[in-house]
């Protein structure tokens, strides 16, 4: 049977990363125990992967279990998602990776996630037309990434070229080889740029997102999205 996890880093939350303190703080408690109360409500198990402070913060939610660690693969709170890796190194097959606002309320959504045979299972593609609402900051990362060499498939895009990526908020793997390559290479160029100051972007979106579709597309993994079409309703 399958079971979830949550992943938690406090390192960008206390250097607030996306929002100050106090309210990121209120928000993540929130959605976090929603999350879980929803796992929970439809009978399965879910853990949280977190550091010492995470576990401290996050003890009040009911987790089936709460795994410490530390941070072996950055300590720049720039790469919120590090921590997510971290979480997947010490993950099963059998264990799908969500984030703390992925809210898993309808039945038939466990069902589709049971019976997907593909090599991965992701939330949902954006496309270009969705991620232009950041359009500015986008290019700014990019501009800061194109300045290192990355290696065939993972090349930088330009703007123009980008026709959007996977979203991550819900990993479920099938296949170890594809995972184990995923880290990989998240490792790999997480440790070239991570003395970088990336400011207000979130380079995270390449090395996590992007790369993952560039990887798939290269090596003709099977990868399937929970929703199809996304965005459903364009302004």
């Amino acid at each position: 049977m399958i079971s979830f996890a949550h992943s938690f880093w406090t390192k960008p939350l206390l250097n607030n990363k996306f929002a100050n303190l106090q309210s990121a703080l209120a928000i993540n408690l929130v959605e976090y125990a929603l999350s879980v109360e929803y796992i929970h409500k439809h009978g399965y198990k879910i853990v949280l992967y977190t550091d010492n402070i995470g576990a401290e913060i996050f003890s009040p939610i009911p987790y089936d279990d709460i795994i410490v660690l530390e941070n072996t693969i950055t300590d720049n709170y720039h790469f919120a998602a590090s921590f997510k890796f971290m979480a997947l190194q010490n993950m099963s097959l059998d264990q799908i990776l969500i984030d703390g606002d992925i809210f898993l309320h309808k039945p038939q959504v466990y069902k589709q996630i049971e019976k997907d045979n593909g090599d991965m299972l992701v939330s949902m593609f954006e496309p270009k037309v969705y991620i232009a609402h950041d359009r500015e900051r986008t290019i700014k990362m990019l501009d800061i990434l194109k300045q290192f060499d990355f290696e065939e498939p993972y090349e930088t895009p330009e703007w123009k070229d980008c026709d959007g990526w996977y979203n991550t908020s819900l990993m479920k793997f099938r296949n170890q080889e594809l995972k184990d390559e995923y880290i990989d290479q998240y490792k790999y160029y997480i440790d070239i740029v991570k003395d970088v100051d990336f400011q207000e972007t979130w380079p995270d979106i390449i090395l996590e997102q992007r790369h993952l579709t560039q990887l798939c597309r290269a090596d003709k993994y099977r990868i399937h999205v929970v929703v199809k079409d996304f965005p459903l309703i364009q302004s």
